[in-house]
């Protein structure tokens, strides 16, 4: 998957991901677990990409991409009582988690960022 330039930073191999396959509604059908297993660190420009890839939701035209590979814990969806398996070329987002705060925290940071101290 492709990763704009201004979220690419903090990403790792090893970094959990939750994936949702578009054929799949997550309302649904859930976010399914993966991790990162490689970060290229060569950007691509988003007219060099196919198609589908350059319509990524959330990026900016001219900004560049870089490709993360993700490892999927299962090649199958459960979706009425049945394992589905995946296809080659099934659309895809995924969120990469970054880091884990308690709810606290994360609601006091914008005070602790003022102090300086989190």
């Amino acid at each position: 998957m492709y990763v704009p330039s201004r979220a690419v930073g903090f990403i790792k191999p090893g970094m959990s991901a939750l994936v949702r396959y578009q054929a799949f509604p997550y309302q649904k059908f859930g976010q399914h677990p993966a991790r990162v297993r490689e970060v290229v660190t060569t950007s691509v420009r988003p007219e060099e990409l196919p198609t589908s890839a350059a319509a990524m939701p959330g990026a900016v035209q001219a900004e560049p991409v870089y490709r993360i590979r993700l490892e999927l814990d299962q090649q199958t969806v459960r979706a009425y009582g049945a394992q589905i398996p995946l296809r080659s070329g099934m659309l895809v987002d995924a969120s990469v988690m970054l880091e884990r705060r308690k709810l606290y925290e994360w609601v006091l940071e914008p005070l602790f960022s003022i102090s300086g101290r989190l």
